[in-house]
């Protein structure tokens, strides 16, 4: 039996013992089920242990999300996803670790401790909270109240579900609406300027921020109210058409995305997401069902909204106006997206048109039809603009046009993308493509493979066995292996987890290892969730027809055996080739070889006593496992 080393310590991600403890506490108490039944409304069926049914995460007919509920993990083998409920919660509703850990505690009425810290940042934007809230609410009843508000909505055919949905309001025409009534109510006029809801003139003066306008609330990925949109009623164009609220403790513009908190669940069914510039457009098209869009407030895109958005898809279809600010808008647009690890795809709109004014018209049919017929990946969207303003005409011109193409390329980080868009700028440009290869000078490269551990490594069947069996099969894998001598990263630290935990628990380790239990990070309850899945399970066919099958993993002795050998077959093969690497690296009279050559026939032996059938006691393996 190989010598043991001294256990490390697993993996702790940076948390206190009393932040691990309530996030355990939580996760046992919130039943992964229930959970993925009410945030998706996915129809479950019960197949063997598992459950199983149509992915909440992308479209398919035939069903292939499944979830344990005993283990705690969820699994669809369409798209991929998969994890534990922290994982499902943040996956569904695009929130942080921290949001789902206090959605899911809200919800199993577990309170959480609080910090000092947290506390005072809570008391100092629960009141803004608040003062938003109760703005809404005012906005609301006004928009009942007022027949010019009425009459504007009406013409520009929104429904009264639309308006509710989107709990649309209206701001009277009065310096100090809103700022009386909620005198009344006791929020103070310091609430209402941290809120952004009021505003003090140079001479002290206090008067409300948004008069005479229809109001649109502005939600955070939280759903809570941070700021508000207004559009102006009145003809004064001295007054800007649209008003925005400004930055606060609880808004920022650059984070945040219209509409995103109704259109995410669309967003991630329809595998794309179309961005529109303003609040109309995206009612009219949700009113119309087209729902997987969101839009700016009120500033040009931003890198962090690339990325909030890139958390349900990683195509975004860019709407832009056919002037030339709107192509400038789209073409910074590309720049961002490219950069975040997203597919851009641009369409222009006609003459005159936006997607409101185009579906109040044609119809949503025709919009996605649009969208399908005159979409642009940004390498021809880019060709054509340079195109219409006679760009390709002269050398510098098609100079400049071609090096603004190569340096969007060049944002690409998956290499094989890169090369399949090289190709369309030669066919664009009729250029070689091995030429904008040099001239990008980052030429295409093959994709390398992983070298991270498969489904059917030695790494993952032993995790395999060790999450399924417990600690019998945990025990006998490390009495031949350490949590070192599996691959680098996210499976040794499983694998250090499991040591750990037998060591601690002993026997009273239940099997199978719950997800509860095991580090907290998403990415190890990622691959956990992919461990406890097998790609293919046992038809119940054979059951019914009394056909005796051997269960997956029946034999845990045996495959921890063949797998144990495997690791360290790897592992002195990779020392035996750095000793012959060495070897030939000295001069051919050096004294060092002889000695070279001795640690060479010792990993040649090790290894014949690694096949041999006296290093792995096969008797105790059985009667340790199978008498569990």
């Amino acid at each position: 039996m190989p010598p043991r080393q001294n256990p490390r310590s697993p993996h702790h991600s940076g948390l206190m013992r009393q932040d691990r403890e309530v996030i355990d506490e939580v996760r046992r108490a919130s039943d992964l089920l229930e959970v993925v039944q009410h945030y998706s409304q996915v129809k479950l069926k019960k197949r063997g242990r598992n459950w199983l049914g149509l992915c909440p995460f992308h479209n398919e007919r035939t069903p292939s999300f499944n979830v344990d509920p005993e283990r705690g993990y969820y699994k669809c083998f369409g798209c991929g996803k998969s994890g534990d409920v922290y994982a499902f919660v943040m996956e569904t509703n695009g929130l942080t670790f921290g949001e789902a850990l206090r959605t899911l505690a809200r919800r199993a009425n577990i309170p959480l401790p609080e910090r000092s810290r947290d506390r005072s940042e809570e008391r100092r934007r629960d009141p803004l909270f608040n003062a938003l809230r109760f703005a809404a609410d005012f906005f609301e009843i006004q928009l009942n109240e007022s027949q010019k508000a009425q009459k504007f909505l009406k013409a520009r055919q929104f429904t009264p579900e639309t308006t509710q949905r989107f709990r649309l309001g209206y701001a009277p025409d009065a310096w100090r609406g809103l700022l009386e009534s909620t005198t009344r109510h006791h929020i103070s006029a310091d609430t209402l300027l941290a809120a952004g809801l009021v505003r003090k003139s140079e001479k002290g003066r206090i008067y409300d921020t948004f008069r005479d306008r229809i109001v649109f609330p502005i939600w955070s990925s939280g759903n809570r109210i941070v700021g508000f949109g207004g559009r102006r009623l009145s003809a004064d164009k001295h007054v800007p058409k649209y008003l925005n609220s400004p930055e606060t403790d609880v808004y920022h513009k650059s984070v945040v995305l219209y509409g995103l908190e109704k259109s995410r669940s669309a967003i991630r069914q329809q595998g794309e997401a179309i961005l529109v510039e303003g609040y109309t457009d995206v009612l009219a098209l949700h009113q119309a069902g087209v729902e997987n869009v969101v839009a700016g407030c009120g500033t040009a895109l931003t890198g962090t909204q690339v990325k909030i958005l890139g958390r349900y898809t990683k195509t975004l279809v860019l709407i832009y106006d056919a002037d030339p600010a709107g192509i400038a808008a789209a073409e910074k647009a590309l720049d961002l997206v490219l950069g975040n690890g997203l597919t851009p795809y641009v369409v222009s709109l006609p003459k005159g048109a936006d997607p409101d004014s185009f579906v109040r018209d044609q119809g949503a049919d025709r919009f996605q039809k649009l969208i399908e017929d005159q979409r642009m990946d940004f390498v021809r969207f880019l060709h054509l603009r340079a195109q219409v303003i006679d760009q390709l005409t002269t050398p510098e011109g098609r100079t400049a046009s071609i090096k603004d193409v190569l340096a969007k390329i060049d944002l690409i980080q998956d290499q094989v993308l890169s090369n399949e868009y090289l190709n369309l700028a030669s066919n664009c440009y009729d250029i070689p493509v091995d030429q904008l290869a040099r001239w990008k000078q980052r030429p295409p490269v093959q994709p390398t493979q992983p070298l991270s551990p498969t489904n059917n490594s030695p790494d993952m069947q032993l995790l395999d066995i060790m999450l399924q069996y417990g600690a019998p099969v945990i025990r006998l894998v490390f009495g031949y292996l350490e949590p070192e001598h599996f691959a680098e990263g996210i499976y040794r630290r499983i694998a250090a987890d499991l040591h750990e935990l037998v060591r601690l628990h002993g026997d009273a380790l239940k099997a199978p290892v719950s997800a509860n239990i095991l580090d907290d990070d998403p990415e190890v309850q990622k691959l956990a969730a992919e461990i406890a899945f097998p790609r293919y399970q046992l038809s119940q066919n054979w059951k019914s027809r009394d056909v005796e099958v051997p269960a997956l993993n029946e034999r845990p002795d045996i495959i921890a055996r063949d797998n144990i050998k495997a690791i360290w077959r790897q592992m002195v093969d990779t020392r035996m080739a750095e000793l012959h690497e060495d070897y030939h690296d000295l001069d051919r009279e050096s004294p060092e070889r002889a000695e070279l050559i001795e640690k060479i026939m010792a990993c040649i032996e090790e290894r014949k006593h690694v096949e041999s059938s006296e290093w792995f006691d096969e008797a105790a393996a059985a009667a340790a496992v199978l008498a569990r």
